[in-house]
Parts: structure tokens; C-alpha cells; sequence
């Protein structure tokens, strides 16, 4: 017994809708829910852990203070 397989049927636009409408509601749905639960942007403040001040990394934490001082929205702290 063989398989028909119906190959000459089309589908109409009514029945696209129907399939493809409640997809793009669940795809938008579920970026909506991953935007919510998931913090997609980076960080507003960076932290670097350094040494003392007699050190080689403090030196290196405040050059680097220095180059991200002109960024918006971003503070440092030099954490001793």
C-alpha cells in the first residue's frame, strides 16, 4: 500500500493567517518576556580591583579611569 501525499492542494490566505499569525504572536511574546527577565544592555558602572597605590594595577586602574572618564553614563571606582 503506497502513501498519497497531497502535492496539488494550495493553501489560502485565510489559512496562512491562521497559522502564521499566532507565530509571530509567540515569537514576539517570548523576545518580550527575554528583554524583561534578561538586562540586554551592558553595565553602567564598571568597578576595577586593583592594589595598592604604590602598585603596578593602580597605575593601570587610573589610566584606565582616565580613557573611560569621557564615556556617558559611566562612573569607576578603584576598588583598594
Amino acid at each position: 500500500m503506497m502513501m498519497k501525499f497531497r502535492t496539488n492542494e494550495k493553501i489560502g490566505l485565510r489559512e496562512k493567517l491562521i497559522i502564521f499569525c499566532p507565530a509571530v504572536a509567540l515569537v514576539i511574546l517570548a523576545f518580550i518576556i527575554a528583554f524583561y527577565f534578561l538586562d540586554p544592555f551592558p553595565p553602567r558602572r564598571i568597578s576595577i580591583g586593583c592594589g595598592p597605590p604604590e602598585g603596578a594595577n593602580f597605575k593601570f586602574a587610573q589610566a584606565y579611569q582616565e580613557l573611560l572618564a569621557h564615556a556617558p553614563h559611566l562612573s569607576l571606582e578603584n576598588a583598594i
